[in-house]
């Protein structure tokens, strides 16, 4: 099975087995537009409004967020990427995922 491509900016690159189809264009079926902002700590705040300008700007709701006197002793240059596992199987991702959340909740 095949799936759609898209480019780095988000136009749809090629549709396997649309391309006969009457009346579709690939330009009019791009991914939408997202919104990014990285704060001083380096974490990436995503706003998934797909308006030119989103409803909520990150400086309405999380402007000084990412500068709390609380987070001033975490050091996170220091930080180091521990560790990635990966689990195959023949079933939807979601019952992986669900699964895995069961599991590993200490609630």
């Amino acid at each position: 099975m095949t799936g759609w491509s898209y480019s780095l900016d988000g136009r749809l690159a090629k549709a396997p087995k649309y391309q006969d189809v009457r009346g579709f264009d690939k330009s009019k079926n791009s991914l939408f537009g997202i919104h990014v902002h990285v704060d001083a700590g380096g974490f990436v705040w995503i706003n998934l409004h797909a308006a030119e300008k989103p409803a909520v700007l990150w400086s309405d709701d999380f402007a000084g967020a990412d500068v709390q006197e609380r987070l001033a002793g975490f050091d996170l240059k220091q930080y180091r990427f521990d560790h990635q596992w990966r689990q195959t199987g023949h079933y939807n991702w979601k019952t992986l995922a669900d699964n895995y959340n069961e599991v590993s909740c200490r609630c």
